[in-house]
């Protein structure tokens, strides 16, 4: 207790909320059944049979129901069903495909971010206590639930017999992104600031005193043009793993801005958290926010805006918060997708021939079937970002309080100009001839 005290209790707490609570009370069947989402019920076979005899009178499609049993029909592609929406029950979403995988990975997640807030609060609490961060334990594992379950969806495209355009596309983008991530790596520190070459250098050095104190001869583990090498593989595989899951958010971002677009402020909310990533990314870009920020000192200040600690924990905040944005976005975009089954059969009326009552029936369920795939394309990314800002964070020794100090001084160096607009009270001062 006297190394890890209360995060240890914190723990074993949360472990048994994980075992013993979370398969009756799961935040993952919570975002599928209690968020209001709908989804679109196959046509029955009676229903196509009586829809078909409705529109269609000709001899032949008369002697094609004559010549089977009943369960196979041939019906027009432009014939007009109508679907019956149904709300989602705990039930039906068991049946889903990678549904066990989707519960697991959202329930251990809540767990994770439950127990780090936890973990930061007591640290704040008590600045003083020096433990081991058991929350990037849980961090930890979190991150490698993450990577499992999105090599499991990405081997599929490889695993089917029949998906060789998307083994195409995967493999045209794992090398796009390779050579994105290589043009990105040799650009200088003082215009884009990934923070390698001093990572480099800790590690580097670090790696030879390890390697001194155990009597091994060495100049170094590698060079940095290696270092770097590796990185932009581990950020290529990444990236094409995210390539359907990025083309498929694309998508219902599109559909969902001309569904509401009579709708303003669902409009703005979904353009800000499209846009929001892209935004957070601008705090590394070191001409445009650390100069303006941390180095660039404007009018009436004596000192910059922000402080070296505060600057690197407003980019961790600035992350998180993108991140929030997308998730509260999470139900508008599901609906979305949920919809497009209607959508299908309308595009499908726009086309000649002939159809099976299977293949309109496959088409429509089909959507909802695969709806776990579409929140784990949504969400991992998502937890993948949060994992790693929260994991850089407390690795790299941030603290919450210098958002308290965002310029990183008292309050005594500062002129009475810059007390006020701080909000600080203005300090004594001695009258004159005391």
């Amino acid at each position: 207790m006297g190394v890890f005290g209360v995060q240890l209790v914190c723990t074993m707490v949360m472990s048994s909320v994980l075992s013993k609570v979370m398969p009756h009370c799961s935040p993952a069947q919570w975002l599928l059944c209690g968020t209001g989402l709908s989804y679109y019920l196959h046509p029955s076979d009676d229903q196509l049979r009586d829809k078909k005899k409705d529109t269609s009178k000709s001899k032949n499609n008369k002697s094609v129901d004559n010549n089977n049993d009943g369960s196979f029909i041939v019906l027009p592609k432009n014939i007009n069903v109508n679907l019956q929406k149904a709300p989602i029950t705990q039930e039906e979403v068991h049946q889903l495909r990678y549904f066990s995988d989707y519960q697991w990975l959202l329930d251990f997640a809540f767990c994770a971010l439950v127990l780090y807030v936890a973990t930061e609060v007591y640290l704040f609490v008590n600045p003083e206590q020096e433990e081991v961060n058991l929350s990037m334990v849980w961090c930890l594992l979190l991150l490698l639930f993450i990577l499992k379950v999105m090599f499991s969806i990405t081997s599929v495209y490889f695993e089917s017999g029949s998906g060789d355009g998307e083994k195409a596309l995967v493999v045209l983008a794992l090398f796009s992104y390779l050579l994105l991530a290589m043009i990105l790596l040799i650009i200088s520190e003082d215009k884009l600031e990934l923070g390698l070459d001093e990572a480099y250098t800790n590690f580097n050095a670090s790696a030879t005193q390890f390697m001194a104190s155990q009597d091994i001869t060495s100049v170094g583990v590698m060079n940095k043009m290696s270092c770097k090498a590796i990185v932009a593989v581990v950020c290529a595989v990444t990236g094409a793993c995210f390539t359907f899951p990025g083309m498929r958010y694309g998508k219902m971002h599109w559909d969902a801005v001309k569904i509401y677009q009579s709708r303003l402020w669902i409009q703005v909310l979904l353009n800000v958290s499209f846009l929001a990533p892209a935004l957070a990314s601008l705090f590394w870009v070191r001409p445009l926010a650390r100069h303006y920020l941390v180095t660039h000192t404007w009018a009436n200040y004596s000192r910059p805006l922000l402080s070296t600690e505060t600057f690197a924990l407003v980019r961790v905040v600035a992350v998180l918060i993108a991140c929030v944005l997308r998730l509260l976005v999470l139900p508008l975009y599901l609906q979305v997708y949920l919809d497009m089954a209607r959508t299908k059969l309308e595009e499908q009326r726009t086309h000649a021939g002939k159809i099976t009552n299977k293949s309109i029936q496959k088409q429509v369920a089909s959507v909802f079937y695969y709806l776990c795939v579409v929140m784990l394309q949504y969400l991992l990314p998502l937890l993948l970002t949060v994992v790693l800002a929260l994991m850089l964070k407390t690795l790299g020794g941030l603290h919450w309080s210098s958002l308290s100090n965002p310029r990183g001084f008292v309050s005594a160096e500062c002129s009475l100009e810059e007390e006020l607009l701080l909000g600080v009270a203005p300090s004594a001062k001695p009258e004159a001839g005391t």
